[in-house]
């Protein structure tokens, strides 16, 4: 698909749940099984200001937001029982210079979110992983809470840079699940 000039079809950029199943089970058989599939936001949300706005800007939801502007956009949460979740956002630029750029100010982001989560400002800790030129990972997982029941829960995150597009997948599933939906979504664009 030529993400420049070809006009945005949801259904087409991200995983329907049923293919989203397939890639989650080959990747980790016995792995949650999603049973619903959010509709397709096309705008990127905008964060709010405050102490969450630096890890914002690492997140699937909005690390589209801002400048340098996407053309187009889309993202699709599937949610499972027992509170599993994937998040599935494409971003494409006018340009691969610009997804690069924008790719740089991503990357740049995960560090700078896992130094602001060490305070009590953000319930949740920010270990990086793996960074390079077209690639970073990184897991986010919740701080204690003495008023909820149950350890911390964590997910995955991984932005892939591909041509003028990012691609990135969060999921409380493993990194090697996230790093196979991300696959297959690179692999839709073609």
């Amino acid at each position: 698909m030529d993400t420049t000039t070809a006009p945005i079809d949801p259904a087409g950029l991200t995983l329907p749940v049923d293919a989203l199943n397939s890639v989650v089970q080959q990747a980790n058989p016995g792995a949650a099984q999603f049973d619903s599939l959010d509709p397709a936001e096309t705008t990127p949300r905008v964060p709010d200001p405050g102490p969450m706005a630096v890890c914002d800007s690492v997140n699937t939801l909005y690390f589209a937001a801002g400048d340098p502007a996407a053309t187009k956009y889309v993202s699709q949460w599937a949610g499972a029982p027992q509170q599993h979740s994937v998040s599935q956002a494409i971003a494409v630029y006018d340009s691969a210079a610009t997804a690069s750029h924008k790719f740089g100010l991503l990357t740049a982001g995960v560090p700078e979110c896992a130094k602001a989560s060490a305070g009590h400002d953000i319930p949740f800790i920010v270990i990086p992983g793996d960074t390079g030129p077209d690639v970073v990972r990184f897991t986010r997982k919740r701080k204690p809470n003495p008023s909820l029941s149950g350890g911390g829960s964590s997910d995955a995150t991984e932005y892939r840079l591909t041509g003028s597009a990012i691609v990135g997948v969060s999921s409380t599933e493993s990194a090697a699940v996230v790093s196979a939906v991300v696959d297959k979504l690179v692999d839709k664009l073609g």
